[in-house]
C-alpha cells in the first residue's frame, strides 16, 4: 500500500465529511477518517476517558454530523483500529500511530482540518451561486 499525501487525504477526507452518511465500509476510508480524528490528540500521551471524550466530541460535532457519528462510537472504532490503547481499567487512552506509520504523510499532522472544511464549503457554495446564475441567465 502506498502513503497517503497530505493533498490526497485533503481530498479524500473533504469528500468523506460532505458526502458520506455511515462511517465508509472501505477500509482505507476508515483509517483516513480515524486518523483525521487523532489530529487533535498527541502520540504517546496518556488521557483520560474524560479527556478524549470530549476531543473526539469536539470532532464529531465538527465533521462526523452527515454519518450520525457520537464521541462513544468514534472512540470504539479507534480502540478496535488500534489507533487509541486503553488501559485495563478502562480509564487511560494513548494515542498510538506506529503501526499507520507507513499509511500516512507525516505532513498530514499539520493540516487544520477545520480551516480545510470552511474552504471546501465556501467553494462549494460559490459554485452552486454560479450554476444558479447561468441557469438563469445572468453572466
Amino acid at each position: 500500500m502506498s502513503v497517503i499525501s497530505r493533498d490526497e487525504f485533503s481530498r479524500r477526507f473533504l469528500s468523506l465529511v460532505l458526502n458520506q452518511t455511515l462511517l465508509p465500509k472501505k477500509r482505507t476510508d476508515l483509517h483516513l477518517l480515524l486518523y483525521s480524528a487523532t489530529l487533535s490528540l498527541q502520540p504517546e500521551t496518556s488521557y483520560s476517558e474524560k479527556e478524549i471524550n470530549e476531543q473526539l466530541q469536539t470532532w464529531c460535532l465538527t465533521f462526523g454530523k452527515n454519518m450520525g457519528l457520537d464521541y462513544v462510537s468514534l472512540r470504539r472504532a479507534l480502540v478496535d483500529e488500534g489507533f487509541l490503547h486503553r488501559d485495563s481499567s478502562g480509564n487511560q487512552y494513548t494515542l498510538d500511530l506506529t503501526p499507520f506509520s507507513d499509511q500516512f504523510d507525516p505532513e498530514i499532522r499539520s493540516l487544520d482540518l477545520p480551516q480545510l472544511l470552511k474552504e471546501a464549503i465556501e467553494v462549494k457554495e460559490r459554485r452552486k451561486q454560479e450554476y444558479l446564475n447561468r441557469s438563469k441567465g445572468n453572466p
